[in-house]
């Protein structure tokens, strides 16, 4: 992608950016707290597609509930970054043929493991923006 830097990026721009990111941040709150969980994740047709890793950092979520998923690409050398939120609503995909589907083509990053729940994040919001990047800069 080329144009100025500290722009607003498209939703098609957001999209292919989120295309060739692999790990991303879920964001959501527990007892109003805020909580951010790194995973892996991939896009697909319907929204951001992510795995709860078997280990219960997840669990919180509800199935309806409203979480901010952010992912981004640095080029340190190019001296930008690219950022993109997402906004929706999460709903698990119980489907066994639809998860099967999705782990086929998962990245190289993600290989959901038994007891592993998958779970789409809609794309209701979806902003990005390129920034340049103060790199050894005061």
């Amino acid at each position: 992608m080329t144009a100025d830097v500290d722009t607003a990026l498209d939703r098609t721009q957001c999209m292919a950016l989120l295309a060739v990111c692999r790990y991303g941040r879920a964001v959501f709150t527990e007892q109003a707290l805020p909580v951010v969980v790194p995973v892996p994740f991939l896009l697909d047709a319907d929204g951001i597609v992510i795995g709860d890793g078997g280990d219960g950092r997840l669990d919180p979520l509800g199935d309806g509930d409203v979480v901010l998923f952010q992912a981004d690409r640095m080029d340190p050398g190019g001296g930008n970054a690219e950022s993109v939120t997402v906004t929706g609503n999460i709903h698990g995909i119980g489907d066994l043929d639809e998860f099967d589907r999705l782990t086929r083509f998962a990245p190289n990053s993600w290989h959901p493991g038994s007891g592993e729940r998958a779970m789409r994040i809609d794309l209701a919001l979806v902003r990005g923006r390129r920034y340049r990047l103060n790199i050894g800069r005061p």
